[in-house]
């Protein structure tokens, strides 16, 4: 049975990302093949992989396709992040395995999950109790409510699966802006 999974900020081909991330790689070949041996240990083929962005600094479609897209398990949809500038070149030929958004909002066995680049602080639904992934922080903002950063430095270089997410936001506090079901049904 397929899943999906969640994670941002892979950085490939970006080696000022080790540096300016403390990442504990010698350099982008040793990043490449954590990041892409991580994912596979993970991801099954027919599982989607939901990628909230700054996924690669290159540029070069035979360099994405095949150093990284085709390496990887699942099926694969972006959200743009801050240096995807790669997305306008490989958007035509990659299509069947891409989708390019600024948010994202899934709903999976139950749960609507809205995911982008950037934390917010009200998502769509979260007053309803929605989920909320993100990246861009690298693991240095605080979540709240039901929220998780979903990049790979604040989970071990590994995409985040669904139930590992139920896992988490089981613990999180109630959204800041949430309205219990006795209150929502009240002016009905």
């Amino acid at each position: 049975m397929s899943t999906i999974h969640f994670t941002a900020d892979e950085h490939y081909f970006h080696l000022a990302s080790i540096g300016h991330s403390s990442r504990p790689f010698i350099d982008l070949e040793e990043m490449h093949a954590k990041l892409i041996e991580n994912n596979n240990k993970t991801v099954k083929q027919n599982d989607t992989v939901y990628h909230f962005g700054d996924f690669t600094f290159s540029k070069n479609l035979d360099q994405i396709r095949e150093s990284l897209i085709h390496k990887l398990n699942g099926r694969h949809v972006f959200t743009l992040g801050s240096h995807d500038y790669w997305h306008a070149h490989v958007c035509k030929e990659l299509k069947q395995r891409t989708v390019f958004k600024d948010i994202q909002q899934i709903k999976w066995k139950g749960e609507h999950i809205v995911g982008c680049h950037y934390a917010l602080a009200i998502w769509p639904r979260s007053h309803y109790g929605s989920w909320h992934v993100y990246g861009h922080s690298h693991g240095s903002f605080q979540n709240t409510g039901k929220s998780w950063d979903v990049g790979v430095d604040n989970n071990n270089y590994t995409p985040v699966s669904f139930e590992q997410l139920i896992e988490i936001m089981k613990d999180r506090p109630a959204n800041v802006n949430y309205i219990p079901l006795e209150k929502r049904n009240k002016g009905k």
